[in-house]
């Protein structure tokens, strides 16, 4: 069950892809146990959800500063040439903002960024990240895995 953009960390080598090769008839399926795996290595501790977190008004967000973080990872796949645990900071910080939009109103573009986001960040052997990269990234793929499940069910929106 070895995802093709998983198999090494996308943080030192970037996969520069606009579409990812379906490798098996349960794609899906994979997809959301790679991300549930996750989830239960990480779920030690309990943590605000994101849903709590924008009901109490204590993250705003400028719009204009994650439209311009999105392009630059798109681009790029990185935010600093040679720091890898900067790179995954970013890029936790980044997908735990666009988890807050996707919380708002949904955007395919952001969605698109967070799947990319999140497998770069997935693909981080698990002791390397830190709690705080750590924190942000399970709150993200939290989300992501609640907006596709949304998407998949006609009767949610």
């Amino acid at each position: 069950m070895s995802h093709p953009n998983n198999s090494n960390n996308l943080i030192i080598n970037p996969k520069k892809y606009s579409y990812s090769k379906v490798c098996s008839t349960n794609y899906i399926g994979e997809y959301k146990e790679r991300r549930m795996s996750f989830l239960k290595k990480t779920s030690t501790k309990k943590s605000p959800t994101i849903l709590s977190l924008i009901k109490n008004n204590k993250y705003i967000l400028d719009e204009d500063l994650l439209l311009k973080m999105q392009k630059r990872f798109e681009v790029s796949k990185r935010f600093f040439k040679e720091n890898e645990l900067a790179n995954i900071e970013s890029l936790a910080l980044l997908s735990y903002m666009i988890s807050l939009k996707l919380n708002k109103d949904l955007n395919l573009s952001f969605l698109s960024s967070l799947l990319k986001i999140n497998d770069s960040l997935l693909s981080v052997e698990f002791d390397q990240l830190s709690p705080f990269p750590l924190h942000y990234t399970y709150l993200s793929v939290q989300t992501e895995l609640e907006t596709i499940d949304t998407m998949n069910n006609p009767y949610a929106i």
